[in-house]
């Protein structure tokens, strides 16, 4: 048992050393684009405490009312993600950065964790996760301080996926995947666009049956996240005040409709 967890961790630690290979060069960047108002203007990440008081705040609330609304952004964990990079680095960038590298790390080993689950092999998966971890899209929103939401959503959905696949091929006799929902209520919570996992659970549950046991796709498969689908649609009819949870009326104020 000793030689696959020695073997493993050695994997674990080069996806690390390929995650800070890819984000050094920004490691000294600046704060740039969205950085100047949501990081540095922003009163709500000075300290950790002042983030949790703000959770049932729209992400842009600090600014204006008119503009919270409008832009129907609601991202509690981004506020702490970003609220523990000031604490982090005092207030300089390299904190931030840090975080960033931190979470997009954590994605990465879940990608390492759901395909070599899907394939039955670690190798395949961290192989996807190696490129993963150095695929442009990725380090982009890895570098930039304002999208650390995404890097620690995709670790979420990621995790929220491979927990739903573990129940579904028996790691849990009793119950149903408890684990994938509240992963996925935390994934919300950092950005909405975590709702990508419905239809990547879908597409897995129709296409990847191998290694299902009977039984796996079915509707208590579903329970617990669509628990945390509704617990956040009420939570965001409560942030917002109105039953379209923020989400109905233009976005960006790019005149796009939620459609």
């Amino acid at each position: 048992s000793g030689e696959p967890f020695i073997a493993s961790s050695c994997l674990a630690a080069a996806l690390a050393a390929a995650v800070a290979w890819v984000l050094l060069p920004a490691l000294g960047g600046d704060f740039v684009y969205d950085d100047l108002t949501l990081v540095q203007r922003n009163p709500w990440i000075t300290s950790l405490g002042r983030a949790l008081s703000a959770w049932d705040e729209p992400l842009w609330g600090f600014e204006s009312e008119r503009y919270a609304g409008q832009v129907g952004f609601w991202r509690p964990l981004t506020v702490l993600a970003l609220a523990a990079g000031r604490a982090l680095g005092s207030g300089e960038p390299w904190g931030h950065h840090l975080v960033s590298a931190a979470a997009l790390l954590l994605a990465c080993l879940a990608a390492w964790r759901l395909v070599s689950q899907l394939t039955g092999c670690a190798w395949t998966g961290w192989a996807a996760a190696l490129l993963f971890a150095c695929h442009p899209m990725t380090t982009q929103a890895g570098a930039w301080i304002a999208a650390v939401n995404d890097p620690l959503a995709a670790a979420l959905v990621l995790a929220a996926l491979a927990a739903r696949r573990r129940w579904q091929e028996g790691g849990s006799r009793q119950g149903a995947p408890v684990g994938s929902g509240l992963l996925f209520l935390l994934a919300l919570l950092t950005k909405e666009q975590a709702l990508v996992l419905l239809p990547g659970a879908l597409l897995l549950d129709l296409l990847w049956k191998r290694g299902l046991r009977p039984g796996a796709t079915g509707p208590r498969s579903w329970l617990p996240v669509a628990g945390a689908l509704v617990l956040w649609w009420l939570l965001r009819w409560r942030v917002f005040g109105e039953p379209s949870g923020g989400l109905g009326g233009a976005l960006v104020d790019l005149g796009l409709s939620a459609g």
